[in-house]
């Protein structure tokens, strides 16, 4: 396992946990600071069309699991 891989795990899981986490605070905070708020989803959207753009990457699952990938997401999104 290279160095690049072992590291590309915690950090997918970092980036994602820390601003959920925080979500909640900064929501409640940027309700009185409404261009905060709007900076904060402009920068998550810029993050993820810079993520969607890396060359090499497969974002879709692999044609037959795509059910079985939709159902927790759909409970997680309610």
């Amino acid at each position: 396992m290279s160095k690049t891989s072992a590291w590309a795990a915690p950090a997918a899981m970092s980036t994602f946990v820390l601003p959920w986490g925080s979500a909640a605070i900064f929501t409640r905070w940027g309700l009185g600071h409404s261009l905060v708020l709007t900076l904060r989803f402009a920068l998550a959207l810029g993050v993820l069309l810079l993520l969607a753009g890396l060359p090499g990457r497969r974002w879709l699952p692999a044609p037959g699991t795509r059910w079985q990938v939709a159902g927790p997401g759909g409970c997680c999104t309610g």
